[in-house]
């Protein structure tokens, strides 16, 4: 929360204005430079921004925002406002916080304060020349959003930076597989559609004897792993840093290797493009090598025709998965890089749905296209996202419980079913106590309802908690029950 003396609207901020051109009023984008996130204010939360200059109370910037726009604002108001400022991390501590005497704000003029970044540094010059104590008060650190099931190895920046120097001298041959693709993607598809009834039978026969396990490991080592692992090299290659690289139970229960791609939204325009790719050519890449060995040594009993089809049907099936813009992985965030779309688009998508369940107004810096398609792709993204998992589950437990046959009885498949739903019911359910769970109030400023949409992520109590959890527990039980 802003707190007069001690933190600070941020001045490395990069503010440009612009025109709303159906509303006629003026909007301003700020740019974070640390984390290169965007957030789109109007006038009036713009204003509080700056008035946040480190030394204006709260009472004298709601005092001047009544007189300057005509609208009420309380300070319980001003305060929930700028507690989001500070999750947004747009505030900053100032490098010693001032007490003043109390005679410092009795002879204060009622004038508007300079919203200018050279006042406000004079203004703070003044006053740690005064004689007066100190009383430093660190900001609140911003809670990093993550997943939550990560197995990271520790300081992967230096691991990947040294393969990014081994991989540089061959920058020829992956661009040669690159512009391959070209002429080798349409053969392969050729040769996929009119061999349709080859490709299927042998896979069923060629690995079918293989354990579900010993399949699903070369998958994920072949086809996530090095997907993973060149997006890695190539934004190090680029200048960044891999912050974590690991394990991740995607939905709670898919296991995947994982990149972090929070410093890849500092690259330049074709570099994102290019990272954000990586992952989704180079399994295009996979498959169209694998699909061509198989398919040259089909009439030849090797193992090499097994492994290359199961390398081609891995790495087909890696790149369906991941290259789905409806949940958010490689393909998302390439939608997002492409078509300009802020990096909190899911965050912003929920929140709109929020806002329309609780049948609170929305806010007038959305137009109308804005908002249906936000609510428009968030019913798609949500069914599309239950019939994957649920699919995926099914065949997991179907493939599990063909591997361990025994190993609980009768009930081994609904068993490894029923623990795979409820891994993977743990995420949804934390996501809507953390969305919904606060009791909303009867009256919300516009000035709060329009920054919810830029937030990435609110710490909110949750409501009812206890009976949640025993009503889940009690429809797994049940559905157990009737499965058996």
């Amino acid at each position: 929360m802003y707190t007069p003396l001690q933190n600070s609207f941020r001045k490395d901020l990069i503010i440009t204005s612009t025109i709303n051109k159906e509303t006629s009023q003026k909007c301003y984008s700020i740019k974070d430079p640390k984390s290169g996130e965007f957030f789109e204010f109007g006038e009036e939360e713009y204003f509080l921004c700056q008035s946040m200059n480190g030394t204006s109370t709260p009472s004298e910037i709601v005092a001047d925002f009544k007189r300057v726009f005509g609208l009420s604002l309380t300070e319980e108001d001003f305060n929930e406002f700028s507690k989001q400022i500070v999750e947004f991390g747009l505030l900053e501590s100032l490098s010693s916080a001032v007490s003043l005497p109390s005679s410092f704000y009795l002879e204060r003029t009622q004038d508007l304060p300079s919203l200018t970044n050279t006042t406000n540094k004079t203004q703070l010059a003044e006053l740690t020349e005064e004689k007066a104590e100190t009383n430093f008060q660190e900001q609140p650190t911003k809670k990093k959003i993550g997943p939550s099931y990560l197995w990271s190895i520790s300081n992967p920046a230096p691991k990947f930076a040294l393969l990014a120097s081994i991989m540089k001298p061959f920058r020829l041959f992956f661009k040669v597989l690159i512009w391959g693709l070209i002429p080798g993607l349409p053969l392969a598809f050729f040769t996929f559609f009119n061999n349709q009834s080859e490709f299927w039978r042998d896979l069923h026969l060629l690995t079918h004897p293989l354990p579900y396990i010993t399949t699903y490991l070369f998958n994920i080592t072949i086809a996530s792993l090095s997907a993973k692992l060149a997006q890695g090299i190539l934004f190090a290659y680029y200048g960044g840093k891999v912050k974590k690289f690991g394990l991740v139970l995607a939905a709670g229960f898919f296991p995947r290797f994982y990149l972090d791609r929070g410093g890849m939204w500092k690259l330049k325009r074709n570099q994102q493009l290019w990272t954000f790719s990586t992952p989704l050519v180079s399994r295009l890449v996979l498959f169209v090598l694998g699909l061509l060995i198989w398919y040259w040594n089909r009439s030849i009993p090797t193992d090499l025709r097994t492994w290359a089809l199961l390398l081609a049907h891995a790495s087909l099936v890696d790149f369906l998965l991941d290259g789905c813009p409806l949940w958010p992985v490689d393909g998302y965030v390439f939608m997002l890089a492409y078509f300009r779309l802020p990096p909190n688009f899911l965050e912003r998508v929920s929140l709109v749905w929020e806002i329309v369940l609780s049948r609170r107004p929305v806010p007038n810096s959305l137009s109308p296209r804005e908002k249906f398609g936000l609510q428009i792709y968030g019913i798609v993204a949500l069914f599309f996202w239950l019939f994957m998992v649920v699919a995926l589950a099914f065949l997991m437990a179907k493939e599990l419980a063909a591997d361990f046959v025994g190993i609980f009885g009768k009930g081994t498949g609904v068993i490894i079913l029923v623990l795979i739903l409820t891994a993977a019911l743990r995420q949804p359910v934390a996501f809507f106590q953390k969305t919904f769970g606060k009791k909303n109030t009867s009256e919300q400023s516009s000035v709060a309802d329009t920054l919810v949409l830029d937030r990435e992520i609110v710490n909110r109590q949750k409501k009812n908690k206890y009976w949640k959890k025993r009503g889940i527990r009690l429809v797994v039980l049940v559905v157990f029950c009737i499965l058996l």
